[in-house]
C-alpha cells in the first residue's frame, strides 16, 4: 500500500490493528532492505503516508527506528532512520515534516551522524537544506557534536572541494586568513593529494607554512605521499627562496637517510624532487647562491642547472651523497642546526671503510671547523678513530695532518678538561710515536 501510495487504505488496515504502535516499530527484511513502514514511506516519497504516521505515533520509538537501506547508489547502508532516507534522495520537504513534526534527530548515532555521513558523500545539497533551514548550522562549533574546523578538515581531507568552499563562506574570514580552527584542513587536503582544495584554501587564506601538530608543513607531507602536482603548486604560490630550501632539505633527507635495501629508491627521489626545484628555479628566476668548491666536498659545486644535474646523474650514488650534504650545509649553517652533523661523521665512516683516508680527514676537518663556527663542542675522538685506521690497514699518517689536528684540539676554544678530552690526549701521544 505505501509502494502504491494509497494512504487511505494504509489508514483503514492500520485503524483495523489493535496493536498499531508495536506494529509501526517492527522493522522486517523487504527488497528496499530492512525497513520499517515508516523508513518505507520515507523511501518513496509519501508525503501524506508520513503525516499519518506520525499522527498515530510520533515517539523516537518509531521516528528513530533504525534499519539497512540501500542508497541512492545502490549500496547498504546500515544503522539508518527514516529521515536518512528522506535526505539521502533528496526529498527534503519530506525530512522537514519528519524534523518538525516528528522531531526527527539529525544526529541519529554516536558514529554514524547524518551530517558527517552527506560530508564524507559530498552531499551539498543536504548540507545546503539543514543549514539553510536552521537545522544546523556551521557558523558555531559545537552544534554538530564536533567544531567547524572537524567539518572543514573532513571535507578536505575527502577532497570534496564544494563542501570546502562552503564552509569556507560560512567561516569568519578573520579567523581563517590568521589560521584559527582551520590549519589542519590544508594539511589534510595535502596529504592527501586533493590539489584543487590546496588550491581553494591557500586563496581563502590560509598559510602554506604553517606546521601540524608533528611539526610537518604543507609542502612536505606532498614531497612525503608522492604529490608533486601540489609541491609545484606551493612553489609556484609561494614564490620565495625558504620554500625552494624547503624542497631541496626534503630531497637530500633522502639521501642521507639511505640504506642498502632501498639505495635505488632514495636516491631516485632526491632527482625527482631536485629536478623539480631546479626547473622551478628557473622558471621562477629564484637562483640559489652555492659556496665555493672545497676540498671536504671533493671540489664538487651544487648543481644550478638542469644540464649540471644531469651530468651528476650519470654519476654513481657517491656524487648525489655528496650533492646532498652541499645543500644541507647551504641551509642548515645559517641556521646553526645541529642536524648538520650526523651525516657528515657517517659519511667520513663510509670514507673509511673505502680506505678514502685522505678524504675523510678533509671532510672531518671541515666538520670540525663548521662545530667551532656554532660554537660546539666537538668529538675529537674521531680524528683519533680515523688515526687508528690508518694504522691498522698501514697507512702513512702525514705529519702534517696530525699535527693540524694536534693543534686544532690544543688551541679549540670550546676546549674543556674533561675526561674524554684527557683521554684524546693520552691516545694522540701514543699515536705520535707511531707517525714520528
Amino acid at each position: 500500500m505505501i509502494r502504491w501510495n494509497d494512504p487511505v487504505e494504509l489508514s483503514a488496515a492500520l485503524n483495523r490493528m489493535s496493536y498499531i504502535r508495536l506494529a509501526l516499530q517492527v522493522v522486517e527484511e523487504h527488497n528496499e532492505g530492512k525497513v520499517s513502514i515508516l523508513m518505507l514511506a520515507a523511501f518513496y516519497r509519501r508525503t501524506n503516508v508520513v503525516h499519518k504516521l506520525l499522527s498515530w505515533d510520533s515517539s523516537p520509538g518509531q521516528v528513530e527506528l533504525r534499519g539497512n537501506v540501500y542508497d541512492i547508489h545502490g549500496d547498504l547502508r546500515n544503522d539508518v532512520t527514516a529521515l536518512w532516507c528522506a535526505l539521502d534522495r533528496g526529498y527534503f520537504e519530506l525530512a522537514s515534516i519528519l524534523i518538525d513534526n516528528g522531531k526527527a534527530n539529525i544526529f541519529y548515532g554516536v558514529h554514524n551522524l547524518a551530517w558527517d555521513y552527506f560530508i564524507e558523500t559530498d552531499r551539498l545539497d543536504v548540507l545546503q537544506y539543514l543549514d539553510g533551514k536552521g537545522y544546523v548550522t556551521t557558523k558555531t562549533p559545537g552544534t554538530t557534536n564536533s567544531s567547524y574546523n572537524y567539518y572543514l578538515d573532513l571535507a578536505a581531507s575527502l577532497g570534496h572541494t564544494n563542501i570546502v568552499i562552503y564552509f569556507l563562506s560560512k567561516g569568519n574570514e578573520k579567523d581563517i586568513r590568521s589560521g584559527v580552527c582551520v590549519s589542519s584542513a590544508l594539511h589534510r587536503a595535502a596529504e592527501n593529494g586533493h590539489y584543487e582544495c590546496v588550491r581553494v584554501l591557500c586563496s581563502a587564506g590560509l598559510c602554506p607554512k604553517t606546521e601540524d601538530s608533528n611539526g610537518k608543513t604543507i609542502l612536505r607531507l606532498a614531497v612525503e605521499n608522492n604529490h608533486l602536482h601540489i609541491v609545484d603548486f606551493l612553489l609556484e604560490y609561494n614564490n620565495d627562496e625558504a620554500t625552494f630550501n624547503e624542497l631541496e632539505l626534503l630531497a637530500a633527507s633522502y639521501m642521507v637517510s639511505i640504506s642498502l635495501w632501498d639505495e635505488d629508491e632514495q636516491s631516485a627521489r632526491m632527482r625527482n624532487l631536485l629536478q623539480h626545484s631546479l626547473i622551478k628555479r628557473l622558471l621562477l628566476n629564484i637562483p640559489k647562491e652555492v659556496a665555493q668548491p672545497i676540498a671536504a666536498y671533493e671540489f664538487q659545486t651544487e648543481c644550478q642547472s638542469i644540464d649540471e644535474f644531469d651530468q651528476i646523474q650519470q654519476n654513481n650514488i657517491d656524487r648525489l651523497y655528496i650533492e646532498a650534504l652541499l645543500i644541507r650545509e647551504r641551509i642548515l649553517l645559517p641556521k646553526n642546526d645541529e642536524t648538520l652533523f650526523p651525516p657528515l661523521v657517517q659519511r667520513g665512516t663510509i670514507l673509511v671503510e673505502q680506505d678514502e683516508f685522505d678524504q675523510c680527514y678533509q671532510l672531518w676537518l671541515h666538520t670540525f671547523h663548521l662545530y667551532q663556527r656554532m660554537e660546539l663542542n666537538n668529538d675529537h675522538q674521531n680524528f683519533v678513530w680515523l688515526f687508528c685506521q690508518m694504522l691498522a690497514a698501514g697507512t702513512f699518517i702525514p705529519v702534517d695532518q696530525f699535527l693540524e689536528v694536534v693543534h686544532l684540539i690544543t688551541y679549540s676554544p670550546q676546549k674543556q678538561l674533561t675526561c674524554e678530552y684527557l683521554a684524546t690526549a693520552v691516545c694522540l701521544v701514543a699515536i705520535a710515536a707511531k707517525v714520528t
